[in-house]
């Protein structure tokens, strides 16, 4: 883990762990893989992922984030968990990304703590409505593509997501 300044370090609502989160790799018959721009900030692409609610498992959360973030009205009828990583993949905020939550006065985890899946969809592009909250949507935009994609995520997850294809032998 990176040492963050002291100005970080010391502040009140800096919260000094990792937010405990799932994500998903969600692949077509094809091999194709679900690759999502993010609304704020555009152009950067990522899976979807998200923070867990108290008591909740990792499938619940998976699923609750899949309706959520890609506007899947019953995320179950759509994807299939093919495999799970055992351990987590964890990744540390740069200093700009959790400077900008404590300015506005928001708490901020030092970073992500993820319990990965390999989804299959076995829907159709249809049954994927980013739209669904309006202004408050999480992506803007999807593709279906391959590893390629690696360069349009943002750098501080790359290391990571390149871990985690690769441990899910899409590379």
């Amino acid at each position: 883990m990176r040492p963050l300044p002291k100005h970080i370090q010391n502040h009140p609502k800096l919260i000094h762990a990792y937010r405990p989160n799932v994500a998903a790799v969600i692949q077509r018959a094809n091999g194709h893989v679900l690759w999502c721009e993010r609304s704020k900030p555009p152009y950067s692409w990522q899976f979807p992922q998200g923070g867990m609610n108290e008591h909740e498992s990792f499938e619940e959360a998976l699923m609750r984030e899949l309706h959520e973030e890609l506007g899947i009205a019953d995320p179950t009828k759509h994807f299939t968990i093919k495999q799970s990583l055992p351990e987590t993949i964890s990744y540390q905020f740069p200093v700009t990304v959790i400077e900008r939550y404590l300015k506005r006065g928001i708490p901020s985890y030092i970073g992500q703590e993820q319990h990965w899946f390999l989804l299959h969809f076995s829907g159709t592009d249809q049954d994927i409505n980013l739209s669904f909250e309006g202004e408050k949507s999480e992506f803007r935009r999807y593709v279906w593509d391959g590893p390629d994609m690696l360069r349009k995520v943002a750098h501080f997850k790359r290391k990571s997501y390149r871990k985690i294809l690769k441990a899910f032998s899409v590379i």
